[in-house]
């Protein structure tokens, strides 16, 4: 657990893994920002949870292999193809 308190932001505690990456974030709304990993340690999605509402999906990230095909025809396994968020569908970023 990592405790950071700024004048602009506030306090906010962070839950990081060994290799020092964000898992979670708690700010001084109590706005919760947890990420989800694939095994590849590539971020797929992120989390938010308001105070007093449920857990929200608030980004999505599409890579390669999910692709029809697996994503060999267009040379994207491996990297971000989609990325959906609050303002819609970013992509293809291929």
């Amino acid at each position: 657990m990592l405790r950071t308190n700024s004048v602009d932001a506030g306090e906010k505690r962070a839950l990081r893994d060994a290799r020092g990456e964000r898992h979670l974030l708690v700010g001084r709304s109590r706005l919760r920002d947890a990420r989800g990993a694939r095994p590849l340690r590539r971020p797929l999605c992120v989390y938010v949870t308001p105070p007093k509402s449920g857990e929200l999906l608030a980004e999505r990230l599409v890579y390669g292999e999910a692709v029809a095909g697996g994503g060999t025809a267009e040379n994207a396994r491996g990297r971000r193809v989609l990325h959906y968020d609050g303002a819609g569908e970013l992509g293809p970023l291929v």
